[in-house]
């Protein structure tokens, strides 16, 4: 569970950083696997300021008991966050 820890850190520092524009976090399930990604807020700020444009970090592939630890976490820190589930035809 030492990945969830880094995991939780970066999330806690994305959403309390002012030059980032985090949204909430998107889980997408498919089977037992999960992938997190951070969503930023479109260009808000209309580019009055170039050094606050979002620096989208890269995805977090997990399993459904890491989403669930990560889930309560945002949840217990009122982070936004939704969940898909990816199917297939």
């Amino acid at each position: 569970m030492a990945n969830i820890e880094r995991i939780k850190q970066e999330i806690h520092r994305e959403f309390n950083d002012p030059a980032k524009s985090l949204s909430h976090m998107e889980f997408n399930k498919r089977g037992q696997e999960v992938v997190m990604t951070y969503v930023y807020f479109p260009d808000s700020h209309d580019n009055k300021e170039p050094h606050l444009v979002a620096h989208d970090k890269d995805p977090e592939w997990l399993n459904l008991e890491e989403m669930n630890v990560l889930k309560k976490f945002l949840s217990d820190n009122s982070f936004s966050y939704n969940e898909r589930t990816d199917v297939f035809i």
